[in-house]
């Protein structure tokens, strides 16, 4: 299957499973109960998730972008 949102990074923690997709939407899923939780949109402003760090106790998460603007 084959999709036009690709899947850019993957960030884990021990309760949440991050997804950056190449639309600049970041989707934030519990692993408690594998349901999505929440999901954040930069495609308005051109920031696309190139890499996703989550700190020991996931209560920061940093997202990097590579696209210049």
């Amino acid at each position: 299957m084959e999709t036009k949102n690709s899947i850019t990074c993957v960030s884990v923690s021990d309760k949440f499973l991050f997804i950056g997709r190449e639309s600049g939407i970041v989707q934030k899923f519990s692993l408690s109960t594998c349901s999505i939780i929440d999901v954040h949109m930069n495609e308005s402003n051109g920031i696309v998730a190139s890499k996703i760090s989550v700190n020991s106790n996931s209560t920061f998460v940093h997202i990097f972008s590579t696209h210049l603007f």
